[in-house]
C-alpha cells in the first residue's frame, strides 16, 4: 500500500472526502471502509506515518484505539488522530490527537498536516 496516511472512520463519506483533500495537498492517503480491512492493510503496508480513525466501529470490528495500538507494535512512531464524540477523548488522550465530531475534511486535513510536519 503506497499510502502514508490511512483513514478509517465510521463515517465513510467523511473518510473518502478527507483522503481526497489530503491527496490534493500532496499527501499519499487512502480511505479504507472498515477496521478489519484497515488492520490487514496496516499490517502489510511498507510505509505508514499517520492513522486517522474513529474510536468505535459497529459490529465485531476492532475499535480505533485497538487498531492504533496493534499497528504501533510494528510501527512505534505511528501518529494517530481519533475523530469521535467528546466523551471519547479521555480514553484516547495518551494514544494520539483528538478531534471532536462532527468534523469536516478541512479540519482533519489541517490537523493531519500539522502532525505530519511535527508542529501539532
Amino acid at each position: 500500500m503506497p499510502a502514508r496516511i490511512v483513514i478509517v472512520l465510521r463515517e465513510t463519506v467523511l473518510a473518502g472526502k478527507t483522503a481526497e483533500a489530503l491527496v490534493k495537498v500532496g499527501y499519499h492517503a487512502i480511505a479504507i471502509a472498515n477496521a478489519m480491512k484497515a488492520l490487514m492493510a496496516l499490517e502489510t503496508a511498507k510505509e505508514i506515518e499517520l492513522l486517522i480513525t474513529s474510536a468505535h466501529f459497529p459490529g465485531r470490528q476492532p475499535n480505533g484505539l485497538a487498531l492504533a495500538r496493534m499497528t504501533r507494535q510494528r510501527r512505534p512512531n505511528l501518529k494517530v488522530i481519533f475523530a469521535n464524540g467528546p466523551e471519547t477523548q479521555p480514553h484516547v488522550r495518551h494514544d494520539g490527537a483528538f478531534i471532536p465530531t462532527p468534523t469536516t475534511p478541512d479540519s482533519l486535513v489541517e490537523l493531519a498536516d500539522r502532525m505530519m510536519r511535527n508542529v501539532a
